[in-house]
């Protein structure tokens, strides 16, 4: 079940992640909203990699 739920998890953070850098790149001028869309962009962007990589793990594992 979770092999299967992940590409549709890791998808949304992807769609999320790019969001957040749109907001980033808008031309902001507010420090502090930059620096908030940043700290999420790293926590997005680890959970991301977390999901990748455990899909990774599972997918070895479908294959054996």
């Amino acid at each position: 079940q979770e092999f299967e739920r992940l590409p549709s998890e890791i998808q949304a953070l992807e769609n999320q992640k790019a969001e957040l850098t749109n907001q980033m790149n808008s031309g902001l001028s507010d420090h502090l909203k930059l620096l908030e869309l940043a700290t999420q962009i790293k926590l997005v962007g680890d959970e991301l990699d977390n999901k990748t990589m455990r899909w990774l793990e599972l997918s070895e594992l479908e294959k054996s």
